[in-house]
């Protein structure tokens, strides 16, 4: 796997047009792909951690995927600070310019957070944060988007966020 560098960023606009099966936009069902496929527990994503993985702290806003993979990790079952609910990779191509690479991450993380999570995000004590990478890492092949979810008040997550409703 190739090192990631990116942005952490707390997003939360919809997508509009139709849907697949699973819930998840017609234009983002790119994001399950071989090496990434909708949240699991089995799933590899950046850095050796998985879909499914919790962090025993939040990711600070603006910290590097880096960073992220760089946190302790922590049981699901006890209190903890985040947890990584989807990653995909961005399609082939040159580096998504002027924001396009932001838009680009938080519709895929926007759209996959209900089915997760259980609950419309705008109703939801939860916030994501969306780890991109950056140029210097798009050069070296690397398309994968993390996205991690926490409680927007700060305090911890005290089990898994999958069908929470929270």
């Amino acid at each position: 796997m190739i090192g990631v560098a990116g942005v952490i960023g707390v997003v939360g606009v919809g997508c509009t047009g139709g849907e697949t099966a699973d819930g998840i936009p017609d234009e983002l069902a790119y994001v399950t792909t071989s090496s990434v496929v909708e949240s699991t527990t089995t799933t590899e994503a950046a850095l050796g951690l998985r879909v499914g993985d919790c962090l025993a702290e939040a990711p600070a806003i603006g910290a590097t995927a880096a960073a992220v993979g760089d946190q302790v990790t922590a049981s699901c079952d006890g209190d903890h600070g985040a947890e990584i609910y989807y990653a995909f990779d961005l399609p082939e191509g040159a580096f998504p310019q002027g924001g396009a690479i932001d838009e680009l991450g938080h519709d895929g993380c926007y759209a996959t957070f209900e089915p997760f999570v259980g609950s419309a995000y705008e109703l939801s004590s939860l916030v994501f944060r969306v780890a991109l990478p950056d140029e210097a890492a798009w050069q070296d092949g690397d398309r994968e988007v993390l996205c991690v979810l926490s409680k927007l008040d700060g305090s911890p997550l005290t089990a898994p966020a999958r069908n929470s409703g929270l």
